[in-house]
């Protein structure tokens, strides 16, 4: 398995070996990488709908993130890999700079046809903003050897973030109140713990009463 370089990445684009639709700015492919950028559709944890970004004037062009919250978006660009080629992504590091986490599986396998879906999630105490058609992620190519057993039936074949996806977030209210939930039961947890502390002094306290008592005359 070989990583490859921009000109490898050009010949395969050539040779279709590699598909990016659309493949409209050569800056995003720079040594051995290409940075794929903030798409159309997108999905806040716990709100009612996706939201969806675009370049008309009187539609929504940025994605709002608040702190402590989770989100999933696509890119912008599809890709395609044929049986010899798989990816690997990440995280535009500026981004982990800002607060933001990676949350996605970073591999792309052999035949993959679609947008990437990516799930990131707003550690900090800030508002985080994303606007369409920003990079967001960057992913790196791999020239594989031959492989018995080529994925079959991929979650994210095609465009679009899947309804299965959606209703989970918004039944589960995202990762922030996830932590609620988990915050609530670290103060159950210190607040038993300081019971336990005074229940154990009274013990204590009560079993010294005791020996005095035995051995006074």
């Amino acid at each position: 398995m070989s990583i490859l370089t921009d000109v490898e990445i050009l010949e395969a684009i050539e040779q279709k070996e590699i598909k990016i639709e659309p493949f409209d700015d050569p800056g995003m492919l720079v040594g051995v990488t290409y940075d794929l950028r903030v798409g159309g559709e997108c999905y806040i944890g716990g709100q009612e709908d996706k939201i969806y970004l675009s370049d008309d004037p009187s539609g929504k062009h940025s994605l709002h993130i608040p702190p402590r919250q989770f989100a999933i978006l696509e890119t912008y660009e599809s890709i395609t890999f044929g049986p010899s080629i798989a990816g690997r992504f990440g995280l535009i590091s500026k981004y982990s700079k800002k607060g933001l986490v990676f949350l996605s599986g970073p591999v792309v396998d052999p035949t993959f046809s679609g947008s990437i879906k990516i799930g990131i999630y707003n550690t900090s105490s800030h508002d985080i903003y994303l606007s369409f058609k920003e990079p967001i992620c960057t992913i790196v190519f791999y020239k594989v050897g031959q492989i018995k057993n080529l994925p079959k039936n991929l979650d994210n074949l095609g465009r679009g973030i899947k309804s299965d996806d959606v209703d989970y977030l918004k039944t589960n209210y995202g990762l922030s109140e996830f932590e609620k939930r988990l915050s609530k039961i670290e103060n159950n947890f210190i607040l038993m713990k300081k019971i336990g502390w005074i229940v154990l002094a009274a013990l204590i306290s009560g079993f010294i009463g005791f020996l005095f008592g035995m051995f006074s005359w």
